[in-house]
């Protein structure tokens, strides 16, 4: 009996559908993340830039409106300030930010735009975090911008991120291509009753006080300032839970005052790089300091209050040739204050200017009357020494000095420089004058003793005689030394093959040391 058509019509649709509901089950069982709630979509969007969140709304309709209601907005590509506008304002305003950033190149023209963006995001009652770090398009790669390139194209901008209400916020990262020409005001009204993580890096900072930090922020448990510029001379810093304290100066002024107190703080780093010279104070109270890293001109006072049985510190003398004696006196030579280099219980010294070892040899020589032989407790603290070394004339001595008075370090990192004594002649009554110095380019080793070095490092080595008489002299004086690393000059492809054979005579002769050549 032949089929009615009806009734095939039927038995097609019925394998149609059939087939469709298959296909329907394997996209969703394909497309399993479409299938996940609101709040876990948006931890997922959190992770991409808006503008690839944007684009998600043309996967299905189950994304088009999504990335609108997301809490977390961030901006990391090239600065477009018709895409920001538009995307802030495409947001739906019934759920509150919970995140803002911005890491991207900016234009000068684009930059006017950032306070505004700013105060949009902080009118969120529920923001946590505030992210904005912009840099100068024809530098974007290296992040490098000069100071007065960026004055002659750009005008200045005031952030006055500190008088909004940002009761919730708990991380605030601000940074600015071109240093100074970015303000920023943080008046005595400012409260941030929830902010633990401040950074603001390349910019001026306005202080209505040196305690306005302490005073606005109770909660803060870290705090990196790299500014351009302090406009307030005072510096007190002392939240009781912050725990890591940073701060970086260029162009800071020279009577300044900084203050770092709490019972929680655990690393303390303050660099100056091109300061003229060191605070007038410093005030250090952190019976839990762990870390303490100094770099740049010593202040000329202080007082530190620290556990110096666990203290780990740093000490890098950066600083101009003209502060240099300066800094030496206060730090290695007595004076009516007494040493700041004890007081600090320095545990590595780095001196990488090897015009500061031949100020300290000429300072020990013009003072040889007033300089005693240091205690061995004196310096008991320090482990690490790392110097550039010119070997002439009054550099010789200061590293002898160094060594003389850090009888008890563990490891030594020394570059070496050009330059021998015959080139910088001084007089008989130099050379004779430390014990530890013998003349003529001769280290002798009488009155030196080593004997918790362990590894050495030298860098820049030329094969030169004075080199190889300063190598010979640690071999003899550091008895328990294990490891030696040789690091030929910078512009050496390759080391001469004598030097090889000396490297294997030492080892012939101190066969416990195991000598590498990198």
């Amino acid at each position: 009996m032949k089929e009615e058509p009806a009734t095939k019509r039927r038995k097609l649709n019925n394998i149609q559908e059939e087939e469709e509901d298959e296909d329907e089950k394997a996209a969703r069982k394909a497309d399993c993340i479409s299938g996940l709630p609101d709040h876990l979509l948006h931890e997922i969007l959190a992770c991409l830039p808006t503008s690839t969140a944007v684009r998600t709304s043309l996967l299905s309709r189950r994304w088009r409106t999504l990335w609108r209601t997301s809490p977390d907005v961030s901006f990391t590509t090239g600065l477009s300030p018709s895409f920001v506008d538009s995307a802030l304002r495409h947001r739906d305003p019934a759920v509150p930010l919970r995140s803002f950033s911005l890491v991207a190149a900016s234009a000068n023209s684009d930059r006017a735009q950032l306070p505004s963006w700013i105060r949009r995001a902080a009118a969120s009652p529920a923001l946590e975090r505030l992210t904005v770090r912009t840099y100068a398009q024809n530098h974007q790669h290296s992040g490098i911008v000069s100071p007065a390139v960026i004055r002659r194209h750009c005008s200045f901008i005031v952030i006055d991120v500190f008088r909004l209400r940002l009761a919730s916020l708990r991380v605030l990262e601000l940074a600015f291509p071109g240093g100074g020409i970015t303000h920023v005001h943080w008046p005595a009204a400012a409260f941030l009753p929830s902010l633990q993580g401040l950074d603001l890096a390349n910019l001026t900072l306005f202080l209505a006080a040196g305690d306005a930090i302490s005073s606005s922020c109770p909660a803060l448990k870290y705090c990196r300032l790299s500014l351009f510029a302090a406009a307030t001379p005072e510096l007190d810093v002392s939240c009781p839970l912050l725990e890591v304290f940073e701060l970086t100066t260029r162009d800071g002024p020279a009577d300044d005052v900084i203050s770092i107190c709490g019972g929680s703080v655990r690393e303390v780093r303050v660099r100056q790089e091109i300061a003229p010279s060191g605070p007038a104070y410093l005030k250090l109270s952190a019976p839990g300091l762990r870390t303490l890293e100094w770099v740049g001109p010593l202040p000329r006072s202080a007082a530190v209050d620290a556990a110096a049985d666990a203290l780990v510190s740093t000490l890098v003398m950066r600083t101009d040739s003209s502060l240099v004696e300066h800094d030496l006196k206060k730090m290695l030579l007595k004076d009516g204050r007494g040493r700041k280099f004890s007081m600090l219980k320095v545990n590595r010294l780095i001196l990488p200017k090897c015009c500061i070892t031949a100020a300290l040899g000429k300072l020990v020589f013009d003072r040889r009357n007033q300089v005693n032989n240091p205690s061995d407790q004196e310096y008991e603290n320090l482990k690490h020494l790392e110097l550039i070394a010119y070997f002439g004339g009054s550099s010789s001595l200061g590293v002898a000095f160094l060594l003389k008075m850090f009888s008890k370090i563990e490891t030594l990192r020394v570059s070496l420089s050009g330059g021998c004594t015959k080139d910088s002649p001084q007089s008989e009554d130099f050379y004779n004058y430390f014990s530890g110095f013998g003349k003529g380019e001769y280290w002798d080793s009488h009155n030196f003793c080593l004997e918790k070095l362990v590894r050495i490092s030298m860098h820049e080595f030329t094969g030169k005689r004075y080199e190889y008489d300063f190598l010979e002299f640690l071999f003899r004086v550091a008895t328990s030394l294990r490891k030696i690393t040789i690091s030929p000059d910078s512009q050496a492809i390759f080391f001469p093959k004598e030097i090889f054979q000396r490297m294997e005579q030492l080892h012939q002769s101190f066969p416990h040391v195991k000598i590498v050549i990198s």
